[in-house]
């Protein structure tokens, strides 16, 4: 059994049920761990205590009381103290409750003893097949084996499920518990050139002479698991689990671009999935979003994983607080103000701000009365320098909303190292890729890196690698020989500038109102035969095997005729039609309340990929997405999305966030693994 990071969710219930219910809460964040001498080593810090902020901000505006939440913060983050704290939960608690566990720190392997071995420790069985158990780094515990340790101080799996069993029975099947493991045990915190903070420890706290019984096969189960019973029973609270990455990789820290935070990055990326969701959506939903952001985020390095009882039912029966798309004033003064939206609602320093009447739908419909400019960003707040004062009057703040009237930052920036010895060769290439307004140059946490290595024996060829371990090479490129040809050096550009298209529509999830339209998937059996089955939702933990099939069917739910086109985007940043050999998958024209079929072949590579589907209200060329170096945008009757990437990847895009693209972009994420 591997370390599981569950990220359980966090969001309001409003009276579905006929009897009151309770919101409790207990977050645990550890970021300083005591640097005690005369140990060997030490635990590394973290910024847990960045996500206790994130988690708190967002427990307010779920409507979770102050009174009934138990923060445990570095020292007070004890085995005493959590315990102490379940019991609290247990005993306060009442059935149809909602309960949130949240952990932030690092995680461990340990040996799996029998209880008779660590009477300092409760609750502890011998049950792993490997040989180890799991447990979270309490504030006090040791990174490696200490002589008469009894695992006192680390929070094993044992006790977890111990006490979060008790928890669920006492809350009964119409309650929840919502728990997060933002941690990790495994890999190594160094990754190709750079250095990431990763949450958890090689290291194995047991003894020198311990010896698993070797008689079992290694578990292969994902992470911290604390052997939860997702058994769907009527008699004890659901329990629904997100993972933060797979058993074979690590759980990165992750940095906001716009305020040089860092964060989990499980936590971090749920709460970005959380502020766009909308009403009525499911757990497979949300972690669809979650997916989607953190393959992204590490360039299909680190995907997370989901269980739960239901995952197709409504996130806690699909009530809870929506963000809008406007922002709301929480504090004045004279020519500034603070609005209720930051870096996670994607708002940028230098984006216009405009503030008008607060019954206002739209703010395309009518000039805002006040403007301003973001001057300083937070992730839940912005503060904005009015161009114009005005009087501060105790009603101002419900008076007024804010919306943003246009994005300063391109929706496209991407992150390039240039890693070269040469330097006539790095020379070149930083003055050939500077003049890029959406390229920016980073020593760390970089998209992509453009490397020197030899190549049929000879030396200053260059590859450009997708990350930052090295270990996918971009789109399939050989190395090329750039060093004095300015045009090989531009051929390389436009082979970068034509992935940071397949980039921008990785990140494209478009809702047009004239053109919508669902989508389900349905697995297909061996034999070709494909039935429906609605647990298998678009939106979920989808895995498909090498040479498999499902069926993709498009329902237009428009009251006007569109043409559909579905692509896909491969782990190496490779897109390519859904069928490459016909095209039957371009340009299908569906009228009104018609459904389209498409059968979709399963190969590698294998990964994480995303299949797009998009909807348009006339045929589209999208053949130059393939094409290095070639416009999108051809003629007067250029469609406007294509003229959106062109401009967005060139960063001449010269309109803000709410600009028209002319066409619905839906993702469809899935895994594709061996047989």
């Amino acid at each position: 059994m591997k370390l599981k990071y569950l990220f359980l969710i966090i969001l309001i219930f409003n009276g579905c049920f006929s009897f009151a219910q309770t919101k409790y809460a207990i977050v645990i964040a550890i970021s300083n761990y005591p640097q005690i001498p005369g140990r060997e080593k030490n635990w590394a810090v973290l910024s847990s205590k960045n996500d206790y902020d994130l988690v708190m901000e967002m427990l307010k505006r779920q409507q979770f009381n102050q009174d009934n939440i138990i923060s445990l913060l570095d020292q007070k983050a004890t085995v005493e103290n959590i315990e102490n704290a379940f019991e609290k939960l247990i005993a306060e608690s009442k059935p149809g409750d909602i309960i949130y566990f949240h952990y932030s720190g690092h995680g461990q392997q340990i040996a799996d003893v029998t209880p008779e071995k660590a009477p300092k420790s409760k609750y502890l069985k011998k049950d792993e097949r490997d040989g180890f158990d799991e447990a979270l780094v309490t504030y006090n515990a040791p990174l490696k084996f200490e002589k008469d340790y009894q695992y006192q101080d680390h929070f094993v799996d044992d006790q977890m499920n111990y006490y979060m069993n008790r928890l669920r029975k006492k809350i009964g099947g119409n309650g929840q518990v919502i728990a997060v493991f933002d941690c990790c045990h495994s890999g190594s915190a160094t990754r190709g050139e750079n250095t990431e903070v990763v949450r958890g420890s090689s290291i194995i706290c047991a003894p020198p002479d311990y010896n698993p019984d070797n008689n079992f096969d290694k578990d292969s189960s994902m992470a911290f698991d604390a052997d939860f019973d997702y058994s769907n029973s009527d008699a004890v609270g659901k329990l629904t689990a997100f993972f933060g990455c797979k058993s074979d990789q690590v759980d990165r820290e992750v940095r906001d671009d716009k305020t040089n935070k860092g964060y989990g990055s499980l936590t971090y990326y749920f709460i970005k999935a959380l502020e766009e969701l909308g009403p009525n959506s499911s757990y497979n939903n949300l972690f669809s979003k979650i997916n989607e952001k953190m393959v992204l985020g590490f360039r299909n390095e680190q995907q997370p994983e989901i269980e739960g009882d239901n995952l197709n039912q409504l996130i806690f029966k699909g009530s809870f607080i929506d963000q809008k798309s406007y922002y709301q004033i929480t504090n004045i003064k004279y020519d500034e103000i603070t609005i209720n939206g930051g870096s996670l609602q994607s708002i940028s320093v230098g984006d216009s701000i405009g503030l008008f009447p607060n019954t206002t739908i739209s703010a395309k419909a009518q000039a805002a009365l006040f403007t301003g400019v973001v001057s300083e960003i937070q992730p839940y707040s912005s503060t904005i320098k009015l161009t114009q004062s005005f009087d501060k009057r105790k009603d101002a703040e419900v008076l007024y909303r804010a919306f943003v009237t246009y994005s300063a930052a391109p929706p496209v920036r991407l992150k390039l190292n240039i890693n070269v010895k040469s330097k006539g060769l790095r020379k070149e290439l930083n003055a050939a890729f500077s003049k890029e307004k959406a390229i920016e140059f980073a020593d760390a946490d970089f998209d992509y890196q453009i490397a020197d290595t030899n190549y049929n024996d000879k030396s200053d060829y260059v590859v450009v690698f997708l990350g930052t371990n090295k270990e996918r090479v971009l789109r399939g490129m050989t190395p090329i020989y750039v060093k004095g040809d300015a045009m090989k050096t531009d051929s390389l550009l436009q082979f970068i500038k034509q992935s940071m298209k397949t980039d921008l529509f990785r990140k494209l999830n478009i809702e047009e109102e004239s053109l919508s339209f669902e989508y389900k998937i349905i697995p297909c059996a061996l034999d070709g035969t494909c039935i429906s089955d609605t647990s298998k939702a678009a939106n979920g933990n989808l895995r498909f095997t090498n040479k498999s099939k499902f069926k993709l069917s498009v329902k237009n739910t428009s009251e006007q005729r569109m043409f559909i086109n579905i692509f896909d985007i491969d782990p190496n940043n490779v897109l390519a039609w859904g069928d490459p050999k016909s095209k039957k998958m371009r340009n299908v024209e569906c009228t009104i309340g018609e459904q389209k079929s498409f059968i979709i072949s399963i190969s590698p590579p294998y990964g994480t990929e995303q299949m797009k589907i998009i909807a348009t209200d006339r045929p589209v060329d999208f053949n130059a997405l393939q094409e290095n170096g070639t416009s999108l945008s051809r003629g007067e009757d250029s469609n406007l999305l294509l003229d959106y990437v062109d401009r967005s990847v060139n960063g001449t895009r010269g309109a803000g966030g709410a600009e028209a693209t002319g066409a619905t972009v839906k993702t469809l994420t899935f895994e594709i693994m061996p047989k």
